[in-house]
């Protein structure tokens, strides 16, 4: 059976052209965290710690990313607020202002067995980091961004 010439033209050509990136990987956001940063933005979830990631989709988010800057952040509450008083940004855009700390650098817990499982706390509250950096951001305020 013989093909229509221009059916068979089509078709090499989509044979030969390669497929388009992903719209989601020309647009990803990074968040860059270094001794200067004072501010970050993305999108922020409250769970079991609070988060800031780089993009909306947090549900397809992928934590183990080689490049650290498109991992989310870990965010430590100092802002003297309750954080059931920041419910309402869960997955909405926001601007943390803040500093950022080593996680190394945090305190060790005074408990040995947490001491050597490599537990470090901020003000008394043990530090998860489930963003995997190097460094987690403490928020002095966080606000909506619109």
């Amino acid at each position: 059976m013989a093909l229509n010439l221009p059916f068979a033209v089509v078709l090499a050509a989509c044979a030969t052209t390669p497929a388009p990136a992903p719209a989601s990987a020309a647009t990803e956001s990074i968040i860059t965290l270094n001794a200067d940063t004072t501010q970050i933005e993305g999108w922020f979830w409250n769970s079991y710690e609070w988060m800031i990631f780089p993009n909306s989709n947090i549900a397809g988010y992928y934590p183990f990313a080689s490049d650290e800057r498109m991992r989310c952040v870990s965010v430590l509450n100092d802002t003297g607020r309750d954080p059931a008083e920041f419910e309402s940004l869960v997955r909405k855009k926001v601007r943390a202002i803040g500093y950022v700390v080593e996680f190394s650098k945090l305190e060790p817990s005074p408990n040995t067995g947490a001491f050597y499982e490599g537990k470090k706390y901020f003000k008394a509250r043990e530090v998860l980091n489930s963003c995997l950096r190097a460094s987690v951001f403490v928020a002095k305020s966080v606000d909506s961004a619109g």
